[in-house]
């Protein structure tokens, strides 16, 4: 449970890092690339992974998943930056959030967890407690484009964090049931960061948008969380010996609720009456998939 607690508080730091790039003037896209770097040299510097070992992974067998992985996490960012902007942040929160179904499909499809009641009912809590916290009160916003094929924007994003994480799901039961996934987790952040850098690169091509010092900053900041977030989400899985489809609810809501949290008293922030049924929703889903660990 500890690491289960660990991952959720790191990944609600990273929530709230990103909610404070534009206040401090970070690029985001800077500050996402300069935290990939991060996450390598923090995550080979805390395991003491040397050079020699970072290169014998890419003769490893779970190399090619942690290319895509890699691939997939700066591509999806991006995407969700642009969906946010021409769609909106509600939906494209709800989006991302609402993956979690995909490695709980997959748990039960291709892993043949228990289907258990009590599990199932929490499941179900969890996505509408997703839906109910995401969701905003209708408001004027800056006009869309008129794009016809914007709407596959939040649904791309959904595929895309579902990809995710049903990727990293499948890397740990195939390659590191037992763990040793250090090397596995520095080198998605390698490759994510090498991604990241050709995005940046071309950005700067564009439109002329150099790294800052804020920029570098605010992703060394968000670089330790983000990797902490990931290696402790792992260790739930080896460690605890709880199905995929308890770990990854649970991990996700856990992050709806301590965010929500967070941003009435850190920010405070303001929950419309749907909002606040959603987190009474969220709470009342943990308590039942917990519960489920216990049959």
């Amino acid at each position: 449970m500890i690491y289960l607690i660990a991952s959720v508080c790191c990944s609600t730091l990273l929530v709230i890092i990103l909610k404070l790039f534009p206040k401090y003037g970070v690029n985001t896209l800077h500050g996402i690339v300069v935290n990939y770097f991060t996450c390598v040299l923090f995550g080979a510097l805390l395991h003491h992974v040397s050079i020699q070992q970072m290169q014998a992974a890419f003769t490893q067998d779970w190399i090619f998943p942690t290319i895509i992985l890699g691939f997939l996490f700066i591509v999806i960012f991006n995407l969700s930056g642009i969906s946010s902007q021409k769609i909106g942040i509600s939906v494209t929160s709800m989006s991302m959030k609402l993956a979690l179904v995909f490695p709980i499909l997959f748990g039960f499809i291709f892993y043949h967890e228990k289907v258990i009641l009590i599990k199932m009912v929490g499941i179900v809590l969890a996505i509408v407690a997703v839906v109910l916290s995401s969701l905003s009160a209708p408001k004027r916003e800056q006009k869309h484009d008129n794009n016809k094929w914007l709407f596959l924007l939040p649904i791309i994003v959904f595929i895309g964090s579902g990809a995710c994480d049903s990727l990293v799901q499948f890397t740990q039961k195939k390659y590191f049931t037992n763990g040793g996934f250090e090397s596995f987790s520095i080198m998605l952040f390698l490759i994510a960061s090498l991604a990241g850098l050709v995005f940046a690169v071309l950005m700067y091509v564009r439109n002329r948008e150099k790294l800052s010092m804020r920029s570098m900053i605010g992703g060394l900041l968000l670089g330790v969380p983000n990797y902490l977030s990931l290696y402790f989400l792992l260790k739930v899985l080896v460690t605890t010996g709880w199905e995929s489809t308890i770990v990854f609810p649970l991990a996700n809501i856990g992050v709806v609720v301590t965010s929500a949290i967070v941003g009435i008293l850190v920010f405070k922030e303001k929950l419309s009456k749907i909002n606040i049924v959603g987190i009474v929703v969220a709470v009342l889903a943990i308590g039942l998939i917990i519960a489920a660990t216990k049959g």
